[in-house]
Parts: C-alpha cells; structure tokens; sequence
C-alpha cells in the first residue's frame, strides 16, 4: 500500500472531532530506527525516511512492522491511532474488558 506520511492526519481530541494534517515522515523514520529491530528495523527506517515527497510504499508485513514497533514502545495515542486507521483500517478498535463489581 502507499502511503502519504507528509500528509498525515492525526485526530487533536478524543471525539475525533478535530484535526490537522502533519509531516511524520521524519518522526515515523526515527522511531522505527530507535525501537525497531535487526536489519529489517533498519531497511525499513530508511525507506521511511527515503520516501519521496513523503511517499512510501509499504508491504503488508512492513506495515505490521510499524503497528508492532509502535505498540510495543509508547508512542503518544493520537499518532498511534492515526497510524493504526492509516495502515489498518480494517481494523476495529479492541474492546477493554469489562470490570467486574
């Protein structure tokens, strides 16, 4: 799938009733070469980061990649929400479980 990280939507509130277009190519690189592992953390870092004019194509694998490496590492819940619906929209948010009285 290709991707436009130049032009990333990203949701300011909860209710997703505002938001704002931003250039995440650069974030995106830095992040998967900081918490991403091996060789294959690092090819994709700089296809990341080499896409031109913020367009990358991505693998199904490669895009998995980034949802893991982003998961797993703390990244800020709006981007990690705008990453998710970009990446995998299919996707349906998954439900906490319900606590018990």
């Amino acid at each position: 799938m290709k991707v436009n990280l130049k032009k990333f939507k990203v949701y300011m509130d909860l209710k997703k009733t505002k938001s704002e277009i931003m250039d995440f190519q650069d974030t995106l690189a830095e992040f998967v070469y900081t918490y991403g592992g091996g060789f294959k953390g690092l090819r994709l870092a700089n296809k990341i980061a080499d896409g031109k004019d913020g367009e990358v194509e991505l693998t199904e694998e490669e895009s998995q990649m980034i949802l893991a490496v982003c998961d797993n590492n703390d990244m800020r819940c709006l981007l990690l929400t705008a990453l998710h619906e970009l990446l995998d929209p299919k996707e349906e948010p998954k439900e906490q479980p319900k606590k018990k009285k």
